[in-house]
């Protein structure tokens, strides 16, 4: 029957794959939902799948949003996929073909009435590699970064083309807590360049290593006071106080100061008891040497220098002197020749300056005072 509904209306629009008209669309709106669901009932006896979402290898028959094929075991998304590929494959077989066809036929009759959300996944997010996986391959991911073991208990090399290289957890043998928390934390042991947090691999029920415990100090004693444990005193100005014990709220209310009762913190810590002091290294100031160069030498000519004989070294100073000397002389005598220069440029100026009508007469006589 379901076939004879499938395949009653026109060909044209369903075997190409093409969306239905509008008019297929009404149709099918039409139809009562028992004969939607024999459709789906023959799709899915044909395919050998079953028609519960529970399952965690459940197949739709049409996404919503098909993501095509699963890009670690290349297998099908959905029904309507796996039904085109072998369609557009040449090298399938003619009654594989004709199967395939009619089921792809079925599938865009039924359009929006069989279309399921995707039951791919993205790859083990967020720190994953991103990637939508069947459920078969999510958390088995070859990525050493994103591989976690979330519901798989065995996991093989993918194969392409084949779902059976994952055991689910509803597979498997029982295993007891204690020893899925050593499983976890041997995986999280083997990975140790993994980006996954410290807690990641664990399992509710088993303790974590890192894990820290929010504890309070005792406002009398100042011993830690850790969960579950101790009182909490409100006094009437609203101000909270935290004992570990009776024995601390007894001395409190008591007005006793704890810097005289022996076994508190604050006697211990101003008696310094059970504190060892450590005597701190002494630091020794080490010289190291560098060479560097200096103003007029590179540091290649120091290492030249430094690299000959004492003979070359000794006439290499002597004429390093006598040059110095030399260029010493040369500039004393320069000096000289421009001071003596200098001093009869001078000689001459001033000898013109006598002869001048000013200096022939002589400076005005100087008027005494007469008032005296």
């Amino acid at each position: 029957k379901g076939l004879k509904s499938a395949s009653a209306p026109g060909s044209n629009d369903a075997s190409n794959g093409d969306h239905p008209s509008p008019e297929r669309q009404r149709e099918v709106a039409h139809l009562p939902s028992s004969e939607k669901d024999l459709k789906i009932e023959y799709v899915r006896h044909i395919t050998g799948t079953l028609n519960d979402v529970r399952g965690w290898n459940h197949k739709n028959l049409q996404c919503i949003n098909c993501r095509g094929t699963c890009p670690i075991c290349d297998s099908p998304c959905c029904l309507r996929e796996d039904a085109r590929r072998k369609v557009s494959n040449e090298n399938t077989d003619p009654q594989d073909f004709q199967q395939a066809k009619k089921i792809l036929k079925i599938i865009d009759f039924l359009g929006a009435y069989a279309k399921e959300a995707s039951t791919f996944s993205l790859c083990s997010q967020p720190g994953g590699c991103g990637r939508h996986v069947c459920r078969s391959c999510c958390g088995v991911c070859p990525n050493e970064i994103c591989r976690d073991i979330q519901c798989k208990v065995e996991a093989g090399q993918p194969v392409k083309g084949r779902r059976d290289h994952v055991k689910h957890f509803s597979e498997a043998p029982h295993r007891t807590t204690s020893q899925l928390c050593q499983s976890r934390e041997q995986h999280a042991a083997e990975e140790t360049e993994s980006t996954q947090p410290p807690n990641a691999y664990r399992q509710p029920g088993c303790a974590s290593h890192t894990f820290k415990m929010r504890t309070y100090d005792d406002s009398f004693s100042g011993q830690k006071i850790y969960p579950g444990k101790g009182k909490l005193y409100v006094r009437g100005d609203s101000k909270i106080f935290r004992f570990q014990n009776g024995k601390s709220e007894s001395l409190f209310l008591q007005r006793k100061n704890p810097r005289r009762i022996a076994w508190t913190v604050l006697y211990r810590r101003q008696h310094k008891k059970g504190i060892s002091e450590e005597v701190a290294k002494k630091r020794t100031r080490r010289v190291v040497k560098h060479q560097r160069a200096i103003v007029g030498a590179s540091l290649d000519v120091i290492k030249e220098r430094r690299s000959m004989r004492p003979e070359a070294r000794a006439a290499a100073r002597q004429q390093a002197i006598k040059e110095a000397k030399e260029k010493k002389a040369a500039t004393e005598s320069r000096k000289k020749a421009e001071k003596a220069k200098n001093a009869a440029a001078a000689g001459k100026g001033a000898a013109q300056r006598i002869q001048s009508k000013q200096g022939a007469k002589g400076s005005a006589p100087k008027v005494a005072a007469k008032s005296r």
